[in-house]
């Protein structure tokens, strides 16, 4: 019996033992417990906050894809007015070019016609030779009526001879001369001062003035039959 006892105290402090041990390892596992569900509180958390994040980082890579389009668009249109404009410029630069050619032929036409050089000489104005050339003997009719000129200024039927240089520019003026009874050349000759039809003369000037538009002048005169 004492054996007996004796096997059965080992046998209860062996128990209260494996009791104690049984106990450290369910608190163990309660703490481990505890810290599991913790960390997996945390995952969810990191797990939204990435997902958000991820989210955040595509919608602001495509606000910026957009932007780059809507750039390249800008840029692209920005090129295009750009090439236009140069080509607004070059194509004015030659029209420049055009009429500073056209207006240095005008020129040219007008200091080497006959009325530029009777203006170029005062001492023998052109009035002043016709004066001249009216002269005959005496006894003899004057080459032409006097009184004849100033019955054609109030007349309505005048035959005018427009002289218009082939390189004139027709720069759309408002006003311009109106002439009924006319005959328009470019290079006047001397048939045509010589033909009874015609007793008014107009010559279109043209020059460039310090705004760089194109000035039109109209020298008028009148033609005086003589007795050749």
């Amino acid at each position: 019996i004492v054996q007996l006892t004796s096997q059965l105290d080992s046998y209860k402090q062996k128990l209260q033992v494996k009791e104690k041990e049984y106990s450290r390892i369910n608190d163990n596992l309660a703490r481990v417990t505890q810290q599991n569900d913790y960390l997996l509180k945390h995952k969810q958390e990191y797990e939204s906050q990435l997902t958000e994040t991820k989210r955040e980082n595509e919608h602001h890579i495509e606000q910026t894809n957009v932007m780059q389009r809507q750039l390249k668009g800008r840029v692209t249109k920005e090129r295009q007015k750009f090439e236009q404009l140069a080509q607004q410029m070059e194509m004015k630069e030659l029209e420049c070019h055009e009429k500073d050619q056209k207006l240095y032929q005008v020129r040219e036409l007008i200091r080497n016609s006959p009325l530029a050089a009777s203006r170029s000489n005062p001492n023998t104005p052109f009035k002043h030779k016709v004066e001249k050339e009216n002269r005959t003997k005496p006894g003899q009719p004057p080459l032409y009526n006097k009184a004849g000129k100033g019955n054609r200024k109030r007349s309505l039927s005048e035959n005018w001879l427009e002289h218009n240089p082939v390189d004139s520019v027709n720069n759309g003026d408002l006003l311009q001369p109106n002439f009924k009874k006319k005959k328009t050349v470019t290079n006047p000759k001397s048939k045509h001062f010589n033909s009874r039809k015609v007793d008014k003369y107009v010559l279109k000037h043209q020059e460039q003035d310090s705004a760089g538009e194109v000035k039109t002048e109209l020298y008028k005169g009148e033609i005086l039959q003589t007795r050749t």
